[in-house]
């Protein structure tokens, strides 16, 4: 009984270990996906597209392209602010709402809007998987 039990936890505590080595969150240089999005954001404020691009999944790449063709010059990003995040599939998948004003030439009049991105982590690194952008 007393093999089995130290067994049992010996297992356990391997599991546990191994687990940990594997969860992402827990290695160094990981960035929380809140950290990417202002970063994303921040990008976009400043009207940095290639910057802003490199946070995009290479899948989203060309939809990205055309958003900026789209809103290059024209889309001043006033202000944002990340309202929630939800995490899913076990940490890989972060679903970020976002709250952001911004208005676009011509027109003077600052707009809001309440966006909800979708962001995956890949290799280590947070990437936003496809518009909204």
């Amino acid at each position: 009984m007393r093999h089995t039990l130290t067994l049992t936890i010996t297992l356990g505590v391997l599991a546990l270990v191994q687990s940990c080595v594997n969860a992402p969150h827990l290695k160094p240089g990981y960035v929380p996906p809140e950290e990417a999005v202002n970063a994303y954001l921040d990008s976009l404020r400043w009207q940095e597209y290639d910057e802003a691009k490199a946070s995009v999944a290479p899948s989203a790449q060309p939809a990205f392209d055309n958003f900026r063709r789209e809103n290059e010059g024209r889309l001043n990003l006033v202000d944002y602010k990340i309202r929630d995040v939800e995490m899913r599939d076990n940490t890989y998948t972060a679903v970020v709402k976002i709250r952001r004003s911004y208005f676009k030439v011509p027109s003077v009049s600052k707009q809001t809007q309440e966006i909800t991105q979708t962001w995956k982590l890949i290799d280590g690194k947070w990437y936003l998987s496809g518009p909204p952008f």
